[in-house]
């Protein structure tokens, strides 16, 4: 009866690792870090919400089209990102990579399904010879 318990303890704790593993792995996958050429393909979906996470100030010297400025840090960040379609795929941006970094762990924490940050930023977009737009 002992080595019956003892295997049933061992499969449970085998489980419930299994399926930590799975919950870290599926939590991992919702960010995707890419290139600008990468990030340019994602914008051709239609259904994409592209949120520049600058400050106001720098969103005004060019963004991508179709960009909405939501600054990662603002107070009021968390309540913007709150109008967002959680099932919808979220592409996001900064300067550089930082703050977008930053952004696309809230968006996680905040049960987005899909997000795609551009890990060079605007900076990478722009040495790639992408179009800003200009307000």
């Amino acid at each position: 009866m002992k080595a019956t318990n003892i295997i049933s303890l061992t499969l449970l704790w085998v489980v419930a690792a299994c399926s930590s593993q799975q919950s870290k792995e599926s939590a991992a996958s919702r960010v995707e870090s890419v290139t600008p050429e990468e990030f340019n393909t994602y914008l051709q979906d239609e259904e994409l919400q592209l949120i520049d996470v600058r400050t106001p100030r720098e969103f005004a010297t060019g963004y991508i089209d179709g960009a909405v400025n939501m600054d990662v840090t603002s107070k009021n960040f968390s309540v913007q990102i709150e109008t967002l379609n959680k099932d919808k795929a979220v592409a996001i941006y900064c300067a550089s990579g930082g703050r977008s970094k930053r952004a696309a762990s809230r968006l996680e924490a905040f049960g987005f399904t899909k997000i795609i940050e551009l890990n060079t930023g605007i900076n990478g977009w722009s040495a790639a010879q992408f179009p800003l737009k200009r307000p």
